[in-house]
């Protein structure tokens, strides 16, 4: 009978390679040379590190798993915020340092590239650290639909997810226009007022897939202006933004340059016809999913619109949606 620890290097690699991580870390156990194969940052390169940062957790932990030989190469990074209510004043001051250390040492590591802090509090980190976005960075979630409550009362006071300041939202845009890497930016429950319309626009069209809520009047305006000209946005998900003062022309001419638009907000019936018609005439989208608020918002919209246009946009879409929470 064979003896299966004997098999050759690439062959134990391959097979490690198919495994799950849970079974990759019990493998490891089996014998010596198998968890030298399975200690090769190749076989973590994909691994999500989820660093659950606590009262008790220090700096040294972080640079520890920075340094070891399995997890060297990996790419993707998971900030969760697990600190006590700190007693006191110097409490906090203590817990905004090592959040702040910790997360330098992880935004700055020359690996990274994904980085999810949904729900992370980064209020306290220095404005300038996150002016220079990390070289590889590709995704960066600051707000995941999956992982937060999406009902109506729960967003409408979910900007302390992260708790950007408008000066880290000014800083933060100008690192990604800076930095070329950048395809995703999921940060729909941030308060983006503060940064300059122009900027925002600039951001957004350079990016592959883009999320964001509650977006000013002039920001809007020039989101879509800018799309309607020249963009690189494939998707685009906008939540709680007021579009009435966007002109229908240039609405529908920037959507149907996309791939895929979710539009949660209320949108005029002259917008959301244009955008229909624009999809018989030319256009990119694959799916178009609209959802009002309320019910009345959307029986006026679709009642003021010819069912033929609605049901010949239903056969050339892969997914188009109308509709409402409530």
């Amino acid at each position: 009978m064979s003896d299966i620890t004997i098999l050759p290097m690439e062959m134990l690699e391959s097979v490690f390679g198919h495994l799950s991580w849970p079974n990759l870390a019990s493998a490891m156990r089996v014998c010596r040379s198998w968890k030298e194969v399975g200690e090769k940052p190749i076989m973590w390169r994909e691994f999500e590190l989820v660093a659950n940062i606590t009262d008790e957790m220090n700096v040294e932990d972080v640079e520890k798993t920075l340094r070891s030989k399995r997890f060297s190469q990996v790419r993707s990074w998971k900030l969760v915020d697990c600190f006590r209510n700190p007693e006191n004043r110097e409490g906090q001051r203590r817990q905004e340092r090592t959040k702040s250390q910790i997360f330098k040492l992880i935004w700055q590591h020359s690996t990274l590239e994904m980085l999810n802090i949904t729900g992370f509090k980064i209020s306290c980190i220095d404005p300038e650290v996150l002016s220079v976005l990390p070289p590889k960075l590709t995704h960066l979630v600051m707000n995941d639909p999956e992982q937060i409550d999406l009902s109506y009362e729960a967003r409408a006071n979910a900007y302390e997810l992260t708790g950007l300041t408008s000066n880290q939202a000014k800083a933060l845009f100008s690192g990604i226009k800076a930095q070329d890497t950048l395809t995703d930016l999921l940060i729909s429950e941030d308060d983006l007022t503060g940064v300059n319309p122009d900027l925002l626009a600039t951001v957004v069209n350079k990016l592959v897939k883009v999320e964001l809520r509650d977006v000013g009047f002039d920001q809007i305006e020039a989101i879509f202006s800018s799309m309607a000209q020249n963009s690189k946005l494939k998707t685009f998900v906008l939540w709680d933004t007021e579009l009435s003062y966007v002109d229908a022309d240039e609405l529908a001419a920037a959507v149907n340059k996309l791939q895929n638009f979710y539009l949660y907000c209320s949108p005029r019936k002259e917008q959301v016809e244009k955008i229909l018609r624009q999809v018989l005439v030319s256009t990119c989208l694959k799916r178009l999913v609209i959802v009002f608020w309320e019910k009345w918002e959307e029986k006026h919209v679709i009642d003021g619109i010819p069912k033929e246009l609605i049901s010949e946009v239903h056969q050339k879409l892969d997914e188009f949606e109308i509709s409402s929470c409530a």
